[in-house]
């Protein structure tokens, strides 16, 4: 345990996915207030990446995905006067804001898609 917190199997890296849904008469406003947030993550200790999506079905939804080294890094960021605003933007949400913490244990490219098609050519 990290204080109060539970402690993640050693793991490649951590994506964090927070799911926001916009009031229609907000949605602007949000997107730009989410959008502001981008690049302050990015700079924060063990930042790997940080994105914001806007969802084509729906335009009110938006999607900020940040990526960390370590848990140690999410530890601090969860932690920043960034993250408390992202905590309160999160509030705005409609419906129950979506968050999740994915432990990536391992990453594969190109090269499992073509082992994949090669074992299937093989079967036929």
């Amino acid at each position: 345990m990290v204080g109060n917190q539970t402690q993640f199997k050693e793991v490649g890296m951590i994506i964090e996915s927070v799911g926001i849904v916009a009031p229609g008469n907000r949605r602007e406003e949000l997107r730009r207030a989410l959008a502001a947030l981008v690049e302050p993550t990015q700079v924060e200790p063990g930042c790997v990446a940080c994105q914001l999506y806007q969802e084509t079905a729906n335009a009110s939804a938006f999607r900020f995905e940040s990526q960390w080294k370590t848990q140690d890094d999410l530890i601090r960021r969860m932690r920043s006067e960034v993250y408390r605003s992202l905590l309160a933007l999160m509030e705005l949400s409609v419906e129950p804001p979506e968050i999740a913490f994915h432990m990536v244990t391992g990453t594969q490219g190109l090269e499992f898609v073509q082992a994949v098609r090669e074992r299937r050519a093989e079967r036929e």
